[in-house]
């Protein structure tokens, strides 16, 4: 678990963002292919930018998922995953390589004594959530070019983190300055 962290959490993550869980939503992707007992490959697909995760020797799994998408037309702007995979993903869905990212990896050798900046974390309040649906709104048309649902129900969903007690801030000066959800 501790190896694959990142998978894990980003996997959890997206699944845990979906904001209305009892829907069924047709656009939303969960594939796991396996060959006795082993996961050759998987891919999550919540927007139009599909995760692909595998072993680049399996690449018939990896050409099986592709064909899933292609067969039931999904609409795909990009893939996200290891190079090699990912180019597999791209040739094979005939998707066009527009942007490469490189990979930093960092190693942390000390960690710093940092002050706390003034203001406090604390739990969000109702009355904040038009400001946070507003925020989740510009995020989501900035990082995703489009929203996944509209006001209404994303103000909604934000009511119902709050109930639940799964949004947090800082406020500094009596204003919210981020947000942390769970």
């Amino acid at each position: 678990l501790e190896e694959k962290e990142l998978e894990n959490n980003l996997t959890l993550g997206i699944i845990n963002n979906i904001s209305d869980k009892s829907k069924e939503n047709t656009d939303y992707n969960f594939i796991s292919v396996t060959d006795n007992e082993i996961i050759e490959a998987v891919s999550i697909s919540t927007s139009p930018r599909i995760i692909i995760y595998g072993d680049q020797k399996y690449t018939s799994a990896i050409k099986l998922i592709c064909e899933y998408y292609k067969e039931t037309v999904h609409k795909m702007r990009g893939v996200i995953g290891e190079k090699n995979v990912s180019k597999l993903f791209a040739a094979c869905t005939e998707l066009k390589i527009f942007k490469k990212r490189g990979l930093i990896v960092h190693e942390l050798i000390q960690v710093n004594e940092l002050p706390l900046s003034k203001g406090s974390f604390e739990k969000v309040k109702p009355k904040d959530a038009e400001l946070i649906t507003d925020h989740r709104l510009t995020f989501e048309k900035e990082t995703l070019e489009f929203t996944r649902s509209g006001r209404d129900e994303l103000l909604k969903d934000t009511l119902n983190k709050i109930r639940n007690e799964n949004l947090y801030c800082w406020r500094a000066n009596g204003k919210m300055v981020s947000i942390a959800a769970i």
